[in-house]
């Protein structure tokens, strides 16, 4: 999904207990120790240092399960909108000036799903008419955190109302573009 970009070759000094554990992470994963330092890189530069600089906590799903139960599907969906409400400056003014749709779908994958665990997304595009699913292995609170949390974003950034749809585990927007 990401764009090649330019190698350049820098030293870096890097502590021997740190070279173990990414040199073995990385014959875990069939990597060599460069791919996987160039993963934790993009990762570090697209969430973690804007995630320190404004405050983001990680949690256990069994944790945040826990805090979900004792919200309303309502509570939960409103409770998306306002957390967006928050974010849609920092993403507006910051990251996303200009950026198209599918860049914004692969920022919303890649930091909201792969890098915070909040979901898998499948996108699907078939003449200007999306389909964005969203599956997690939470609750049908999540589900509504999230309706209300992406579609705000998705009108903040791109002035694009979302239809969805909401199950269990999942949620289905669409819209057209």
């Amino acid at each position: 999904m990401g764009r090649r970009t330019e190698a350049v070759t820098r030293t870096f000094r890097i502590n021997r207990a740190s070279l173990d554990v990414l040199e073995a992470e990385a014959e875990k994963e069939s990597l060599s120790a460069s791919a996987l330092l160039n993963k934790i890189l993009q990762r570090y530069v697209e969430t973690t240092a804007w995630g320190d600089r404004y405050n983001f906590i990680n949690l256990p799903n069994s944790s945040f399960a826990k805090l979900l139960r004792n919200m309303s599907e309502d509570e939960a969906y409103s409770l998306g909108v306002e957390s967006a409400k928050g974010e849609k400056e920092n993403l507006i003014n910051f990251m996303w000036k200009g950026k198209t749709i599918d860049e914004f779908l692969q920022f919303i994958d890649r930091n909201y799903g792969v890098y915070c665990g909040w979901f898998r997304c499948n996108h699907q595009n078939n003449d200007n008419k999306h389909l964005v699913v969203t599956q997690h292995n939470l609750d049908s609170r999540w589900s509504h955190f999230l309706a209300g949390y992406i579609k705000t974003l998705f009108q903040a950034v791109h002035n694009i109302e979302l239809d969805h749809k909401i199950s269990d585990n999942s949620v289905a927007f669409t819209f057209e573009t």
